[in-house]
């Protein structure tokens, strides 16, 4: 009888279900695409409101959203890669300084 498939079930202790680097992988890719996301978003936005006669005010202020998106991807990325470069204690330094 093959095992049944592990999607829900809780994991306990140190041991994994599946590999480190494809998790690594796909949320490098998630952080990224919403950095892509965000930067057509504003680019989008940029180029109706110069476009537009008359808009107003808030395109200006709409721009925020892909803004933050883009920041939110941004920032995930950095903290994957520093993850990923640092070693556990000279994180451990970091956390202890702060």
């Amino acid at each position: 009888m093959p095992p049944r498939p592990r999607l829900f079930v809780k994991k306990r202790g140190t041991r994994r279900t599946g590999s480190r680097w494809a998790g690594e992988v796909t949320e490098g890719l998630l952080f990224a695409g919403l950095m892509t996301v965000g930067a057509y978003g504003l680019y989008w936005l940029i180029d109706r409101v110069t476009n537009a006669t008359g808009a107003g005010w808030w395109p200006w202020f709409a721009m925020l959203i892909p803004i933050a998106v883009f920041i939110y991807g941004a920032a995930g990325l950095i903290g994957l890669i520093w993850q990923r470069v640092a070693s556990s204690e000279r994180r451990a330094a970091a956390v202890r300084k702060a």
